[in-house]
């Protein structure tokens, strides 16, 4: 990985501006109603590397900071402008989700927080995020701001909103024409945001791309403790174990979009030996194939929140979480407000209450629905992506918020603006610089938008 180099221009760079343009030392955010701009800083930076591509990026970069009202609140918005005369801009607003409790990674350091923004500049987007005034939550520590009403707007659905305000106005000054369309992509937490933007303000993007999304978060954030709770007590299973039942589940019931597979039952592979990978051999038990029943199945016994086939291939469902587990900071930081609380006195019993705690109390925040009717008569275009081994979202929660959506759209209707793709592979990804890429799934989401050309299912 590339060590990061920026130099800085000197204000008034000799590469210039046309007619009807503002330089980029000079650009400033519009009025955002309910909003104060405390300050913004606005600077061109050459010759940026850092990890996931091998070309400079140049680009004006423009960080500013707003609040609301007299709550105290401080508000990074960051974007990414290619900069003029050393990238050609195609035309696009790109906005950028964050992931677990970060609204997004915008912290100047090596990782995607620089690498995305820089790499879009790079390829010809501009591109947003913001980090909604939390900041970057590390695993593990305290969620401070769980129950500070302003902030938990803004980390929900508010700051992905005026970030997209900003960056467009901004964008549009800067070059002299707005954006002809624009996108956002996230994962995880991210994906939850692109769910969220399309119900809540539909005029806002054209298109967005949600990775295993934690489709309604008051749920799911639940469901993602359930392999924990069902193993606490008698112990954690081998994932290869898990796997080889998940293997067999997926050969008889010849997939993995439905939870349906009568004729599987993970007992018969009891006393069944299997040949993990790098030759190591594990003996099924009884004990493992109730486990991955248990999984399968979720925790109302129909495989809603269930892991489907899974193939698992993180620890997190294997082995004893500790306070870096986020569904543990979920439960204790925000249902119970309490973040020594020892998750592991959670049982059955109380892990239903607080099921039933969430909905209640977290749905309005963060919980996501169906109405998607705006965003599509604005010819809005939304793809959701999963991966079949996501053992952080499972794969059920994407599979049964399709169905929700069969509820209330035809199937041509949904033909038309909404797209659920299910990937083989076995993990919780992230982001990746190649997603941005000419072939790449955001490629494939503007060439939808732009030419109408659905990504294949």
């Amino acid at each position: 990985m590339k060590t990061i180099g920026l130099a800085l221009l000197a204000l008034g760079s000799s590469l210039g501006v046309s007619h009807g343009q503002t330089a980029c030392a000079n650009l400033r955010p519009p009025t955002i109603p309910g909003a104060t701009i405390l300050r913004t800083e606005a600077r061109e930076v050459l010759n940026y590397h850092t990890g996931g591509f091998e070309a400079a990026a140049n680009g004006c970069v423009i960080n500013t900071w707003l609040t609301h009202g007299n709550s105290g609140d401080e508000v990074l918005v960051r974007i990414w402008l290619p900069l003029q005369g050393r990238h050609e801009w195609n035309g696009y607003l790109n906005g950028i989700g964050g992931a677990r409790f970060s609204a997004g990674e915008c912290t100047e350091r090596v990782s995607f927080a620089e690498a995305t923004p820089a790499n879009l500049a790079r390829l010809g987007y501009a591109s947003v995020c913001t980090d909604a005034g939390v900041g970057h939550i590390q695993p593990g520590n305290t969620i401070t701001w769980a129950h500070n009403q302003q902030l938990l707007r803004n980390f929900a659905y508010l700051s992905v909103h005026e970030m997209t305000v900003i960056a467009k106005a901004i964008a549009n000054d800067y070059f002299g024409r707005p954006p002809s369309h624009s996108f956002f992509f996230g994962v995880g937490r991210g994906g939850q945001q692109g769910y969220i933007a399309a119900e809540r303000y539909p005029k806002d993007f054209d298109g967005i791309l949600a990775d295993g999304a934690y489709v309604d978060y008051a749920r799911t954030g639940m469901a993602s403790f359930w392999p924990y709770l069902v193993q606490h007590d008698r112990g954690f299973v081998d994932r290869c174990s898990l796997n080889a039942i998940a293997e067999a589940a997926i050969r008889q019931c010849g997939g993995f979009e439905s939870p349906d597979c009568p004729g599987f039952d993970a007992q018969s592979l009891a006393n069944t030996v299997y040949m993990c990978p790098g030759g190591r051999r594990v003996t099924i038990t009884a004990y493992d194939a109730s486990v991955w029943t248990s999984l399968h199945e979720g925790p109302f016994g129909n495989g809603s929140y269930g892991t489907h086939h899974a193939i698992i291939d993180s620890e997190w469902a294997t082995e004893p979480p500790n306070r870096s587990f986020f569904t543990s900071q979920y439960i204790t930081d925000f249902l119970l407000n309490d973040p020594d609380y020892d998750y592991s006195n959670i049982d059955q019993d109380q892990y239903m209450t607080l099921w039933e705690q969430s909905v209640a109390e977290w749905t309005a925040i963060w919980g996501t629905n169906t109405d998607l009717a705006a965003f599509r008569a604005r010819g809005g275009k939304f793809w959701a992506i999963h991966n079949r081994g996501d053992d952080i979202v499972p794969v059920s929660v994407a599979v049964d918020h399709l169905e929700r959506l069969r509820d209330v759209f035809s199937q041509a209707e949904l033909n038309d603006f909404y797209r659920l793709t299910i990937r083989p592979q076995a993990y919780h990804r992230g982001y990746w610089y190649w997603d941005f890429e000419p072939r790449g799934d955001l490629a494939s989401l503007i060439n939808w938008v732009v030419s109408g050309t659905a990504p294949s299912v």
